[in-house]
């Protein structure tokens, strides 16, 4: 049962996405919502249309996050013990920013590939 209002919106197009989500979820208390988004759904926020095959994407506090500050803001606000809400900390210090970032958009680049070798579908992103 989920009981607060934060979301982690992951490709619905994307089965690595979906693995690393719920794997993301398992690290977390029961009080995010993890749920698959795609710019064609209206039943998604604009704003989560407009990042979600580039990033995930998540609200958290009523705050918007994208790419490794969204994932450092559910960590860090959910996570299930202390270890994991420091690693979500990390993620979300200003001065690392720019190495998590880079690792991120790494492995976003190659998440196609990274679906075929894990066994999930993959996605049809943007070269």
């Amino acid at each position: 049962m989920v009981d607060s209002d934060d979301v982690l919106f992951y490709d619905a197009d994307c089965g690595f996405c979906e693995r690393a989500s719920h794997l993301l979820g398992r690290l977390t208390t029961n009080s995010v919502n993890i749920r698959p988004a795609h710019p064609e759904w209206t039943d998604c926020d604009l704003r989560v249309r407009r990042e979600i095959t580039d990033h995930v994407v998540a609200y958290c506090g009523g705050t918007l996050f994208v790419a490794h500050q969204a994932i450092g803001a559910i960590l860090r606000t959910h996570g299930r013990n202390a270890g994991v809400r420091l690693s979500g900390f990390t993620l979300t210090i200003p001065l690392l920013s720019p190495l998590w970032s880079a690792i991120y958009y790494r492995i976003a680049r190659h998440r196609s590939a990274i679906s075929a070798f894990i066994g999930a579908p993959q996605c049809s992103i943007r070269q």
